[in-house]
C-alpha cells in the first residue's frame, strides 16, 4: 500500500507536516512499514518482529506508560470530535480531563508521535487504510496498540476506517468510558 502524500492540505498550504508512506501486508497481516516525514527528512521504518528504526538508529520498545488520563495528550480532529458528539459521546467532558489535545492533519505522523511517546492517544473517524498502514507497523513495533473498524457496510479496503491508537492501556481504559455504547460494542468492549 502506498500513500504518496498523507497530509495533502499541509503539503500544498504549508510545505510541512506531510509524509510519504509505504506498507507491505501479506495475507492481511502487517509486514513492513516506511514513513518519510518529507519536510524534516526523518525516516520511520519498522518490520514485523524486528522492531523499529528512525534514520538508521534501531529503537527499543518503549516501556508502558503508567500515567492516567489527566496527563494524556490526545490527537483528534474537529471532524472526529463532531462525529463522536453526534453519537452521544461526551467529547467536551473527555477533552476537559486530558492535559492537551492536538491535531496535525497527517495521520501517519500522528501515529508515529504516539509510537514515540509524544502523544498518548490518536482517535480518527475520518481515515483511510493507506493513511495509517505503514505507521501501524511502526506503532506496534514500538509497543503501541492499534484498533480499527471499517466504516462502510461492504467492508471495502477503499472506504474510511475508524482508528484508535494508544500507548497506555490505563489511559485508554479511562477514555473508553466516554465512548458511546455503540462504538464500545464495535470494538469489542462492554
Amino acid at each position: 500500500m502506498i500513500d504518496p502524500i498523507d497530509g495533502t492540505v499541509n503539503y500544498y498550504r504549508f510545505g510541512r507536516d506531510y509524509a510519504i508512506s509505504l506498507a507491505l501486508y501479506r495475507d492481511g497481516n502487517p509486514v513492513f512499514g516506511l514513513i518519510n516525514d518529507v519536510a524534516s527528512g526523518v525516516m520511520f521504518c519498522a518490520k514485523h518482529g524486528e522492531g523499529a528504526i528512525i534514520d538508521n538508529c534501531r529503537l527499543n520498545i518503549l516501556p508502558e506508560r503508567r500515567e492516567k488520563m489527566h496527563k494524556a495528550i490526545v490527537a483528534m480532529s474537529l471532524r472526529t470530535m463532531m462525529e463522536l458528539a453526534s453519537l452521544d459521546m461526551d467529547v467536551v467532558g473527555m477533552l476537559s480531563r486530558v492535559q492537551a489535545y492536538r491535531y496535525l492533519g497527517c495521520a501517519s505522523l500522528e501515529l508515529c508521535r504516539v509510537a514515540n511517546g509524544e502523544y498518548d492517544l490518536f482517535i480518527s473517524s475520518n481515515t483511510y487504510e493507506w493513511d495509517v498502514a505503514a505507521a501501524r507497523i511502526y506503532l506496534e513495533q514500538r509497543g503501541g496498540f492499534f484498533l480499527y473498524r471499517r466504516k462502510d457496510k461492504d467492508n471495502s479496503r477503499y472506504g474510511k476506517i475508524f482508528v484508535i491508537a494508544y500507548r497506555s492501556p490505563l489511559i485508554w481504559e479511562e477514555v473508553l468510558e466516554y465512548f458511546p455504547k455503540c462504538i464500545r460494542n464495535e470494538f469489542g468492549y462492554k
